[in-house]
């Protein structure tokens, strides 16, 4: 029996849907990539709005304007006054924490205890300062920083508040930590494509660190074990094919590395010595779920101990408490718990941004910090972005959006309240990648009457709230996805991939990107799990997820149908919801609407945050 031939109108559709394809994607990529091999792409220059906007409303008109007013966000209580103070006998027994925190635009760092000192900026300036590590006794900070132009490390002296650098290479040189003499600090270098561990000679920072680590893997966040026995260096590597704890015996030459946490059905990281070297805790994540462990490296067969929740575990001075960043899809909180008991210690705290590094000792740090009251920055970070309201106040409805100038979208626009919020996020992102990934969004407002993939209707982006971006880079590789299951939900981390390569913008990853595109490869075992894991990418990144929730932009779970519907992903998919639920926000845009569908909240309880409302991105709106 013939088969029947192929209808000429049916291949004539096929060849017009390839047509599309190539010109949808040579439309997105040429304002990117301005040669044609794509192995060496040429890319513009970063943005560079130098007016601020006016927000001129859109023509688009409603049929009648609204005068409710939006719900009002919910208060944050705060924890701390605006004037630096300290109890110094709290902090003699109990320590200061030093930590990295986002201040404004950078990182600085800062001393911090959640009962006897609030947020004590040490560090200022138009560059970023993380990974912060307290030297034995107490006076010194060692931290990498972007001061020079490319990342290096440097030293604080506490007493004198005098700033040494130690590394002058293009080369990410990061994670510093402290031998128990003072006389060493091991740290991570982006070398030969990949991070290993050095270690430098602080009395002679200009001689050749000596290479510990010389493997194809990702070696990173080495952590010095303390004490006078201190001859091992706890790491994170991914040499067995997942991220997991390994120990460098510095004695032992013949078998120098071990693998300590020997699972591989969880990804370890961020391992952290206790003050007398006998246990190592570090973070475990397994199926969604964060959890602190503790391994006793006096008995190293004992079973791990669970203390509690969070990914980047520090032990305090006395060794009787683990503190810990907790995250959470669209926030950082930082907690402590008991050792002995796992009950906690310092409830959940908010933080205003995401920490990168931190350490906690006594030594002689109080005194060391009792002269920098006086001298410390402002304690106010300047907003990242203020709304400019063409009107006052903002009417309800279509009549409040404003179109987004220079931005390619099937409707460039969004409201009035959030637009300058958009335009500094694409401008910022613009600076650090050197390409303008916001010039050309999926979506921003889309009516709600639109027709949208199924289980997308009435989304975000019918709220004037919501953009979708493109992720046409993927493609090409300037793009990474990272899936980042937290409890039964999945979420996700995008990167973008630096246009200039030498050390200069970005840094290196850490976490392995997930080909979301790999489900079609015809796999079945790829296609049941919604793509695979694949390695580290090369080069130098930056974090376009947590830029955006510094500017107020969250991300969203994927639906629970994604692993088999492409759209119900939504990793393109962010919002400035301002704290209101879907339907509420809805009802804004659309007054008299019901939208009868259940309200999907994205937000979390609220909880305490530990800087003023100054030091907050929070925007003040203008009169």
């Amino acid at each position: 029996m013939k088969s029947k031939p192929v209808s000429k109108v049916v291949l004539y559709l096929l060849v017009l849907f390839i047509i599309a394809n190539i010109a949808g994607t040579i439309y997105f990529l040429w304002p990117i990539f301005e040669s044609s091999v794509l192995t060496t792409p040429t890319l513009p220059p970063a943005p560079t709005i130098t007016e601020t906007p006016t927000s001129t409303p859109t023509e688009i008109i409603p049929t009648e304007i609204p005068t409710e007013s939006p719900s009002p966000t919910p208060e944050i209580p705060t924890l701390t006054p605006t004037e630096p103070s300290a109890n110094f006998s709290g902090l003699q027994q109990q320590g200061v924490i030093i930590l990295s925190l986002a201040d404004g635009a950078y990182f600085h760092l800062f001393a911090y205890h959640p009962q006897y000192l609030p947020l004590l900026r040490l560090t200022d300036g138009e560059y970023d300062d993380i990974d912060p590590s307290i030297s034995p006794d107490g006076t010194k900070i060692a931290f990498s920083s972007h001061r020079s132009g490319y990342w290096d490390l440097y030293t604080l002296d506490l007493l004198t508040g005098e700033i040494s650098q130690l590394t002058s290479t293009p080369e990410y040189d990061g994670s510093p930590t402290w031998s128990p003499d003072s006389q060493w600090i091991a740290y991570e270098s982006y070398t030969k494509g990949n991070l290993d561990i050095y270690l430098l000679e602080v009395a002679h920072p200009e001689k050749a660190p000596l290479e510990l680590t010389n493997e194809p893997s990702t070696d990173f966040s080495p952590r010095w074990m303390p004490g006078e026995t201190g001859r091992q260096i706890a790491f994170v590597s991914d040499r067995s094919g997942e991220d997991e704890i390994w120990i460098a015996r510095l004695d032992n030459f013949n078998e120098r590395f071990i693998n300590i946490s020997l699972d591989s059905e969880s990804k370890d990281t961020h391992p952290s010595w206790s003050p007398d070297g006998r246990f190592l805790s570090w973070a475990k994540k397994t199926n969604g779920i964060e959890t602190l462990v503790i391994w006793n490296n006096t008995n190293p067969n004992e079973p791990l101990k669970t203390v509690g929740t969070g990914d980047w575990p520090i032990w305090d001075p006395t060794g009787t408490t683990i503190a810990s960043r907790v995250l959470q899809p669209n926030l950082t909180a930082f907690a402590s718990y008991e050792i002995e008991t796992g009950l906690i210690r310092i409830p959940l705290i908010r933080l205003p941004g995401p920490i990168q590094g931190m350490d906690w000792k006594i030594a002689g740090l109080p005194q060391a910090l009792s002269s920098r009251l006086a001298e410390a920055p402002s304690p106010t970070a300047e907003p990242l972005w203020t709304p400019i309201l063409a009107k006052d106040p903002v009417p309800a409805g279509m009549d409040g959006l404003a179109v987004l100038d220079g931005v390619s979208a099937p409707t460039p626009a969004l409201l009035d309240s959030v637009d300058e919020s958009f335009v500094g996020l694409r401008t910022r992102i613009g600076n650090l990648v050197g390409w303008d990934l916001l010039n050309s969004l999926k979506a921003a407002f889309t009516d709600k009457d639109t027709n949208e993939e199924p289980g997308m209707q009435n989304s975000w982006l019918s709220t004037g709230r919501g953009i979708s971006i493109n992720d046409l880079p993927m493609n090409s590789g300037w793009m990474a996805l990272v899936r980042e299951d937290m409890g039964t939900q999945t979420y996700w981390r995008i990167f973008l991939k630096t246009r200039t390569q030498d050390g200069s913008q970005g840094r290196p990853m850490t976490d392995k990107a997930w080909d979301i595109t790999s489900r079609n490869s015809g796999d079945p075992s790829v296609y049941e799990k919604g793509g695979k894991e694949i390695g580290v990418p090369e080069g130098y990144w930056i974090d376009f997820t947590e830029w955006a929730a510094r500017y107020g932009w969250e991300r969203f779970p994927a639906l629970s149908n994604w692993i088999t519907y492409y759209p119900g992903a939504r990793f393109t998919l962010f919002a400035m919801t301002d704290g209101l639920d879907l339907n509420t926000a809805l009802s804004q845009m659309y007054p008299g609407v019901n939208f009868s569908k259940p309200a999907v909240k994205n937000t979390l309880t609220p909880l305490p945050t530990a800087v003023p409302p100054e030091a907050t991105s929070t925007p003040v709106k203008s009169k």
